[in-house]
């Protein structure tokens, strides 16, 4: 008799320890909400330095999410007064409900979005609500800001050729990246030309200090012909050959860059020569 006890009983932990593997698994199961934010690049047509698109994911028991952008210094500060289920409720209040769509297969949810002009570091938080219960999720997103360090000119010895004469220009830095630099709306509104410094200090004969600079291939905002998008890079990028970074220069105590550029379409090479930004008036 102890033997049949002992063998029911054993069957009942197995059928209660199988019932517990599957809960949160199969569809409806879930015991507690559950939200994932993930963020990524948005895309043609946005500003990847400010402009972020963003996924939110749910488990089945969720009801609803709320999201919000806070400021990290925000995020923390309110995090740290309200606490975690009073900051909670602070995003519910606070933030945009999130309109939810449900995969059949599995009763998850999903929310896509994209946040534009974020500026500083910062946090998008996601909050997913059920029955008094609430699960909080947050993805970092630092949106450049640019300080501006000259105005003057700047000129293209390619794009002379092509028609295009010297233009004003303003040389910016940028907060949150080291050695990141930009002539803002180039050539168009929205385009900018974007360059990094490469290596460590330098000195000329003179005693001027320098940096060697890349410029990755980005487009201008200008066409040509049936061609399309005219884009630009450095000649060393262009060859895949550091030896050329030689003729790319940035003096930051004078604000004057100068650098060996090449301008290319789809189809090909539209030329090459001297990319040159003077400060002044």
């Amino acid at each position: 008799m102890k033997k049949y006890i002992s063998i029911i009983a054993s069957a009942a932990a197995l059928i209660l320890s199988g019932c517990a593997a599957k809960e949160g698994t199969e569809p409806g199961t879930d015991a507690s909400p559950k939200v994932v934010v993930y963020t990524y690049n948005p895309g043609a047509g946005y500003n990847p330095d400010n402009d972020v698109a963003v996924k939110i994911t749910a488990n089945g028991a969720v009801d609803e999410v709320y999201y919000l952008l806070e400021k990290v210094d925000d995020f923390n500060a309110n995090l740290e007064s309200k606490g975690e289920s009073g900051y909670a409720d602070y995003v519910k209040a606070n933030g945009t409900k999130a309109s939810l769509e449900t995969l059949e297969f599995n009763g998850s949810k999903y929310f896509n979005t994209i946040i534009t002009n974020v500026l500083g570091a910062s946090k998008i938080v996601a909050v997913g609500v059920s029955s008094g219960n609430y699960s909080i999720a947050n993805a970092d997103f630092v949106g450049l800001t640019w300080t501006d360090l000259a105005s003057g000119t700047f000129s293209s010895e390619t794009m002379t050729k092509l028609g295009l004469p010297s233009i004003p220009a303003k040389l910016q830095k940028c907060d949150q990246v080291e050695g990141r630099y930009r002539f803002p709306d180039l050539f168009a509104n929205g385009y900018h030309r974007v360059f990094n410094i490469s290596g460590k200090a330098q000195k000329d004969d003179e005693g001027d200090t320098f940096y060697n600079i890349v410029i990755a291939n980005q487009e201008t905002g200008l066409t040509y012909g049936n061609y399309g998008m005219i884009s630009a890079r450095d000649v060393s990028t262009w060859q895949n050959n550091s030896s050329y970074l030689e003729y790319n220069v940035f003096y930051p105590d004078h604000n004057y860059v100068i650098a060996w550029t090449q301008y290319n379409v789809t189809a090909g090479n539209l030329g090459y020569g001297d990319d040159e930004f003077s400060p002044g008036d």
